[in-house]
């Protein structure tokens, strides 16, 4: 009696692990000839991140919501006459000199995109993001001309800044000689600066 129930597990075994081969063997089979032929992917799907640079704004939203800091953005000011719009008409009133994204440390949640006031960042369908090389998942954005300006307005920003510091410390230099050689305007004893001995005595 052993040796045929032995041989009933081993058939009723073979058939257990044979079910889903069973199921499958008459089935058209899905695989997809890669790269030839891709998945469609949903409409809502999370691939690469890109951003239109003439929409962007430099607000840094994108980048302190970054919950892994795979954003690193810079700006300049821009001056008055180069105050620009976007397509949207939000003023674009900041030079755009710096707009990388590390994919190396993007984890593809979507809050950048999210937070966006202009919707210039978004996360495409593509998925394919492996390079030859590793320089190739960082992402660069910033147009050169937006560097170039941005350098310029910085240093006039910087020379305007000195100018200004330059101006009020010889305004405050003057201020000094003036109350010095005492041709400044007159001031109370209480609150004046310079006094004699004995100036305070009416005040006792």
């Amino acid at each position: 009696m052993a040796y045929f129930r032995n041989i009933y597990d081993a058939l009723a075994t073979t058939l257990a692990g044979m079910q889903i081969t069973l199921r499958n063997a008459f089935i058209k089979p899905i695989t997809l000839q890669y790269p030839e032929v891709r998945h469609t992917v949903p409409e809502r799907f999370r691939g690469q991140l890109f951003m239109r640079t003439e929409d962007c704004i430099a607000c840094d939203q994108c980048v302190r919501i970054c919950p892994v800091d795979c954003i690193y953005l810079d700006s300049v000011k821009r001056a008055p006459e180069d105050v620009a719009e976007t397509s949207d008409g939000s003023k674009k009133r900041l030079w755009l000199t710096r707009f990388d994204i590390d994919v190396t440390l993007c984890m593809v949640c979507g809050l950048c995109s999210e937070v966006c006031p202009t919707d210039c960042l978004y996360h495409t369908h593509e998925y394919e993001i492996a390079p030859r090389h590793r320089k190739g998942m960082f992402l660069v954005f910033a147009e050169p001309q937006d560097i170039e300006k941005g350098k310029v307005a910085a240093e006039r920003w910087e020379r305007e800044k000195k100018e200004k510091a330059a101006a009020a410390a010889a305004a405050f230099g003057a201020a000094n000689d003036r109350r010095a050689t005492g041709t400044g305007s007159s001031r109370s004893p209480r609150c004046g600066s310079l006094w004699e001995p004995g100036s305070l005595q009416g005040y006792r």
